[in-house]
């Protein structure tokens, strides 16, 4: 069973939208290869040909130096993204709602009767320092999602790797 919460990342109870929770569950999975599995401390060597070489042991990998070299890589792009996932992407996250939550603090929510006993929110005026400031936050926001798609793509494209 594979759990989702990621307290780190600002997730730790009850929906997540499935746009969300295909991040989280393949971040999970590399998540428990790291900390449960073990995934450096097992069967698998993940030194490069050339960390072999210097430590005087002869290669006896089948595939020879390309294929230990891939295990390097693959291991580096894992701790790569496994410390972004644990650290970077809430740093990042953290920093741009409390930009958010600065460009919005001056907001008053003012509803307005409509037909049917339904309410609107009423128009509030907003500077152009105001829209202009918006707007770089939604690109801001626009950037960490295109990052947790880059991410989430590199570690498809080493999943092959991820085995003990």
């Amino acid at each position: 069973m594979l759990d989702l919460r990621s307290t780190q990342n600002g997730y730790s109870w009850g929906w997540l939208d499935r746009s969300e929770g295909i991040l989280f569950a393949n971040m999970a999975i590399l998540v428990d290869f790291v900390e449960k599995e073990k995934a450096f401390e097992g069967f698998v060597d993940w030194r490069s040909a050339e960390e072999v070489r210097a430590a005087g042991e002869t290669e006896n990998d089948p595939g020879g130096d390309a294929s230990r070299n891939a295990h390097s890589v693959a291991k580096k792009e894992m701790l790569d993204i496994y410390s972004w996932w644990k650290k970077g992407r809430k740093e990042e996250h953290d920093a741009l709602d409390k930009r958010y939550d600065e460009a919005h603090k001056d907001d008053k929510f003012e509803f307005e009767p409509i037909e049917n006993g339904f309410f609107r929110l009423k128009d509030r005026p907003v500077t152009p320092e105001q829209i202009k400031t918006r707007k770089q936050i939604w690109r801001d926001e626009e950037a960490l999602e295109t990052k947790d798609e880059e991410m989430m793509i590199r570690l498809v494209k080493i999943r092959g790797y991820l085995w003990t």
